[in-house]
This record gives structure tokens, sequence and C-alpha cells, in this order.
């Protein structure tokens, strides 16, 4: 039994034939014709239009391999928000840039925080030797931990004589 076809060109074994489509009747596109392998064209028509393929889309523009406008609208606005946003970086920065204190500042901190200590002290004097409730021994601790402070700051602004602050 023969199980190829003699009449195809390639050929197939009879259980594909009814799975591909045989060659002598296939059909192909050629611009505004159709063309079946039965009938006969020259092969140097065939070969000639391979090199005359269609250019792509867009490519006899004249502005071809250009940045559209709209990406370059977006590059600019991308640039102008990190522009404005160092700018306002920069800004933020010199309002909490340091300054320094002048001596006559620093003393009248000084003196402010010393009279603050004294009118806490002066309250602390007045409190009872023996404390027994659980609200005046809070305001106890509350006026030590107050004092306690008071007396770093006082010891930071006399130990140093140069002294740098936030502006705000």
């Amino acid at each position: 039994k023969n199980l190829l076809l003699s009449h195809s060109i390639y050929h197939f074994s009879d259980e594909l034939t009814g799975i591909l489509p045989l060659l002598h009747n296939a059909s192909v596109k050629r611009g505004w014709k159709t063309l079946t392998s039965s009938e006969s064209f020259p092969r140097s028509q065939s070969l000639g239009r391979i090199s005359h393929l269609p250019r792509p889309k867009g490519v006899a523009l004249q502005d071809y391999g250009e940045v559209p406008a709209y990406l370059q609208r977006r590059s600019e606005a991308r640039w102008r928000s990190q522009e404005e946003h160092a700018r306002l970086e920069k800004e933020r920065e010199e309002q909490e840039a340091m300054q320094q204190l002048t001596e006559e500042e620093r003393q009248a901190a000084l003196q402010h925080l010393k009279k603050k200590w004294d009118a806490l002290h002066e309250e602390y004097q007045r409190l009872p030797l023996i404390i027994e409730t659980l609200s005046k021994k809070a305001f106890k601790k509350s006026l030590e931990d107050a004092m306690n402070q008071l007396d770093k700051d006082i010891c930071l602004l006399e130990k140093f004589p140069i002294i740098y602050i936030t502006k705000n």
C-alpha cells in the first residue's frame, strides 16, 4: 500500500491529508490579486517583489527618529517639578539653618532660666516635710524633674560661650 500522494510537490501521508491542506490547492494573496499554486508566474517576478517590501509607517516622515512633542512636554514638566522640589528643599534647609546666639541673648536666657529655677525651688521649699497623699507625691516629683531639667540647661549655657539655635 502506497501511503504517499504523488500529485503534490510535498508528499503527505493519507493520515495527514485531512488535516493539512495540499499545496496544489493553496492560494497566496499578492497585492490585489490572489494567485493559486496552479498558476505559474516567473521566478524573477517573485524575487523582485521581496526587495520592494512596504516601509513601516512613519519612516518616510520628516520627523522620524525625533522625540514626540508629548514626551518632550512630559520631560519638561518632570524637569520643572524636580527644580521646584530642589528649590523648596533649599528654602526649608535655610529656614531650619542654625544661627549663633549673641552674648546678650545668651545672658538674657541664662537669667530667665535662673529666675524660673528660683521660683520652682521656692515652691519646693514650701512643701511639707511629710507627704502622705499620692497627688502631693506626684507634684513633688514633677517639681524635682523640672528643677533638674532647668539645672541642666543652666549648666549648658554657662559651660559653652557659643551656642547655635534653629531659626524657628
